[in-house]
């Protein structure tokens, strides 16, 4: 399972972005006949950032932003009876790019983003990319299919997260 969220607040090229993002993944592999080792993460990523518009000319919007990006890991493993967890919490800089534009005289859009931090001050490095296809219904709604990778590279005192999480997404949006 996985759910994400982000809210945009923009007003004369300046504003700011909130992004947040959980997943629960578990899996279970058989290790020796009957034994099964299950692992299960919970990860939640909360992104703040200031946005600055560099560039908004014919309904095309181009975005840059720097911010700060909270990681929780919480993971355990279990080979037979309860197992062990360990939980891990860090903040990171992040910096990161994003834009929308119109396809023509249509209502159709595409948007998208990059981001990347860590850069050695807690995780080594994350990089997080998206792009979507949108269809605007309204002024204020519209839906949009995309895909959205993270990789990340964390080690801390013998607690290595390096994963790479992706899949594809589903959207609303909702602007006033």
């Amino acid at each position: 399972v996985a759910v994400m969220a982000m809210f945009e607040g923009k007003k004369n090229g300046k504003g700011f972005l909130i992004d947040f993002m959980y997943s629960d993944l578990k899996s279970e592999d058989a290790v020796a006949g009957a034994i099964t080792l299950t692992s299960r993460t919970k990860t939640t990523v909360v992104s703040g950032a200031y946005l600055h518009e560099l560039y908004n000319h014919e309904q095309t919007v181009l975005d840059a932003f720097v911010g700060i990006r909270y990681w929780n890991i919480d993971s355990h493993l279990s080979l037979i009876g309860p197992g062990v967890g360990h939980t891990e919490s860090w903040v990171d800089p992040l910096i990161g790019i994003k834009g929308r534009t119109v396809l023509g005289d249509t209502d159709f859009y595409v948007s998208g983003g990059a981001t990347m931090g860590g850069f050695g001050m807690n995780s080594e490095l994350f990089y997080d990319l998206n792009a979507n296809l949108g269809y605007q219904w309204s002024d204020s709604i519209g839906t949009t299919i995309g895909y959205r990778l993270y990789d990340l590279d964390y080690d801390n005192d013998g607690f290595v997260y390096d994963v790479r999480q992706e899949g594809w997404i589903l959207g609303l949006t909702w602007s006033f």
